[in-house]
């Protein structure tokens, strides 16, 4: 396994104008090929508070790798539920300020209007990145 010396690596003191004043932080790079448990040896040879690994991937990944399995569970499906939530209130919203605009009679129809707009990007979204793409385009 590869120790810190041999990869390339920097060590940024945040929240001071000094150096090694603030809270250091290891970031790093190309961490590509390493497994999870040669990354967790890293950030223990390190012994900052904050570790990071700049190629990681995201909040699954990432805390798959630096804290386990369960907890890269449990950061997916908080992604995923902010997700559901950042769309839906979007949808709402658009739909209140479209809604506005026209008059009382066609308020009747703003429910309708959201569940169909966030049918279709269920579906756009089902379909790929890609698809969605040219869907859209």
């Amino acid at each position: 396994m590869p120790s810190a010396d041999e990869l390339a690596f920097d060590v940024v003191d945040v929240f001071a104008d000094e150096a090694f004043a603030g809270n250091q932080l290891a970031v790093v790079h190309d961490t590509a090929g390493l497994t999870d448990a040669q990354l967790l040896a890293l950030t223990r040879e390190f012994g900052f508070s904050e570790t990071a690994f700049p190629s990681g991937g995201g909040g699954y990944v990432v805390a798959t790798k630096l804290l386990g399995s369960k907890l890269g569970v449990v950061s997916g499906c908080a992604l995923v539920v902010d997700y559901v939530l950042t769309i839906s209130i979007s949808i709402a919203s658009g739909c209140d300020q479209l809604f506005s605009l026209l008059t009382p009679g066609a308020q009747h129809w703003k429910f309708a209007t959201e569940v169909v707009v966030t049918g279709a990007l269920i579906v756009l979204n089902l379909r790929g990145s890609w698809s969605s793409c040219i869907a859209c385009a």
